[in-house]
């Protein structure tokens, strides 16, 4: 169980790399193949999984710095391109809640 899991983790990150974070539709692709890391990663529960959280959560981080600056420097008025290159709302909603949990259980 634990190989399989690694393998799948392997490929999901695979699949992260590759996806375009700047093309049409790309980021909301990526947002949800991040999940399933993350998810991946939660459930797992194996030496250096709690790192690599961090280190992808940061990543979405990175990223939604990213979006916004281009957004902010862009124009005043956004458009509906930008709105599909945006990360998803409900995304940056369940990572947060997943941080802010995995924060607590580490106080314990």
């Amino acid at each position: 169980m634990i190989l399989l899991s690694g393998q799948v983790l392997y490929n999901t990150q695979a699949i992260l790399e590759t996806i375009p974070k700047d093309s049409l539709g790309g980021i909301t692709r990526y947002a949800r193949w991040m999940r399933a890391a993350l998810t991946l990663l939660l459930h797992r529960q194996d030496v250096g999984d709690e790192q690599r959280f961090l280190q992808l959560s940061e990543n979405v981080l990175k990223l939604l710095k990213r979006v916004s600056r281009e957004q902010v420097s862009g124009a005043l008025f956004v458009n509906k391109v930008d709105m599909q290159q945006q990360y998803p709302e409900l995304e940056v909603e369940w990572i947060m809640s997943k941080c802010w949990n995995r924060g607590l259980e580490a106080r314990e």
